[in-house]
């Protein structure tokens, strides 16, 4: 599923702090100098907050994370098949603020989509509507477009609503799928009609169909809705014409 449909619209703004101009703004951003590189380390020994790392199948690699919070966007980027590359601590931002001082900023997430690259910040509400988070995100956001980011102020409500469905999803997902399943499970879908969780894995009649459903899920193939857990009567539908084929089709 589209997660960008779930996710509310920040303020864009004019991008025209104070008198700084709009071009004027962003001074450069650096990005690291390898794929998977981070601009700042995550985990540490030493840090006193709480930090950890999660296996990401779509990079291939471990995921480091310092809140909760950015946990719970990782699982959503898992998740949303039309993500196909995602980077935690991804590039440093050094932009001209109001006031005419020079400053720093290193977002959460860089999302890649086919078509589109966005920059997430990730904050808990709270902090999301204080007055320095606004303005930066006021300040940035039309800037960040001219150079082909959208800049995505991601709070911590937004990403609560959907984040337990999608990390169960994440945990249950097989690594591959066997094509008969796939053929099954689109002459069960003929109509556009919802099916049940259950009666998806009945039809399959496996150890592994809970595993198999998950799977095509992550991979846009059959849909589901993120806010609601899943159990035996969720409604499943088939994304007709919406998603690619499975990737991991064996």
């Amino acid at each position: 599923m589209d997660t960008r449909k779930l996710f509310r619209e920040e303020g864009g703004g004019s991008g025209q702090g104070g008198s700084v101009r709009a071009d004027d703004v962003i001074l450069d951003i650096l990005f690291p100098d390898r794929d998977g590189k981070r601009m700042r380390k995550v985990v540490s020994r030493s840090r006193a907050r709480m930090t950890g790392k999660v296996p990401s199948r779509k990079l291939g690699r471990m995921v480091q994370w310092e809140s909760r919070i950015e946990r719970m966007a990782i699982f959503v980027a898992e998740t949303d098949p039309t993500i196909e590359r995602y980077q935690e601590q991804p590039c440093e931002i050094r932009y001209r603020s109001a006031d005419g001082m020079t400053r720093r900023h290193i977002p959460d997430f860089l999302i890649e989509r086919a078509a589109a690259r966005e920059i997430w910040e990730i904050k808990a509400d709270r902090e999301a509507e204080s007055e320095e988070v606004t303005a930066r995100t006021q300040l940035l956001t039309a800037p960040l477009a001219r150079r082909g980011f959208r800049y995505r102020l991601v709070p911590e409500s937004d990403l609560a609503r959907i984040a337990k469905t999608c990390e169960a999803l994440v945990r249950y997902a097989a690594d591959e799928v066997l094509i008969e399943h796939v053929d099954v499970l689109r002459a069960f879908w003929s109509d556009d009609k919802p099916r049940s969780w259950a009666a998806a894995e009945a039809l399959l009649s496996d150890r592994q169909a809970r595993s198999v459903i998950a799977r095509l899920v992550l991979d846009g193939v059959l849909r589901v809705a993120l806010d609601q857990p899943i159990e035996a009567e969720t409604e499943l539908r088939w994304a007709h014409g919406q998603a690619s084929s499975p990737e991991n089709l064996r």
